[in-house]
């Protein structure tokens, strides 16, 4: 089974999916094994890898055993044929969602952190972001591609105020996606992963984003804030109903 970790960029996607894939190994499917094993081919990530249609999802599942799971986290759209296609498959995702506004803020600061490293080491995506009508442009593209996964009940849909502040609401709602596909995770697995991630400076947490609600309250001007709110008030109030 393929078990994709899908995020807007900014939505603390990396703390879902290290959530989903402790749970994973814990119930006994140790992730760089299977990868070694079964996917044997530098051109995938597979941790992280932008799934965009059929043909990329059965590059992945037709290798690994039905009594497999293996997680890969991803940042691409999905379209109406490959929602439909996971389903008949019986695979199972989850998707992460955040504030527009938050987002831009915080794709404003990561650029400043990326530019803080030597060159050779920056994500020249994120170091490009100077300012922030830089993070704004990026904005359009990042809600297309969440509203496309928001469109299927058979995900599992997180907002990220939940899953950094609620996230034993968040764990449960994961943990009932594994339930929808048939596979049950015993209590004490649960348990010991929230304790795992009791602390959210826990450096296991791959780039965790730990950034505050509201933040573009104090660096946004009012124009820009009630202009964004205005373009992404639909966006807005469908995830909103997630927390």
């Amino acid at each position: 089974m393929i078990f994709i970790c899908y995020g807007m960029q900014k939505s603390a996607s990396s703390f879902a999916w290290s959530i989903v894939k402790d749970l994973t190994e814990e119930l006994g499917h140790n992730q760089n094994l299977l990868r070694k094993t079964y996917i044997d081919d530098k051109n995938f990530r597979v941790e992280y890898q932008n799934i965009f249609n059929i043909e990329e999802y059965e590059y992945f599942n037709e290798r690994i055993p039905q009594n497999e799971i293996l997680v890969i986290k991803s940042h691409a759209p999905i379209s109406a044929e490959l929602g439909e296609h996971i389903q008949s498959q019986g695979g199972c995702a989850i998707a992460t969602y955040r504030d527009p506004l938050d987002i831009a803020i915080s794709l404003l600061d990561v650029g400043v952190t990326e530019r803080l490293k030597p060159i050779e080491k920056q994500r020249t995506g994120f170091a490009s972001i100077k300012c922030l009508d830089d993070a704004v442009q990026r904005l359009p593209k990042t809600v297309e591609i969440a509203e496309s996964w928001l469109n299927f009940d058979f995900i599992t849909h997180i907002h990220y105020e939940q899953l950094c502040y609620n996230t034993n609401t968040a764990v449960d709602n994961i943990v009932s996606s594994f339930k929808s596909v048939g596979v049950e995770v015993p209590d004490e697995i649960v348990v010991d992963v929230l304790t795992r991630y009791s602390s959210k400076s826990n450096p296991v947490i791959p780039e965790f984003n730990v950034g505050g609600v509201g933040r573009y309250n104090e660096r946004m001007s009012s124009t820009d804030i009630n202009a964004l709110k205005s373009k992404y008030s639909s966006f807005r109030n469908k995830i909103e109903s997630l927390i």
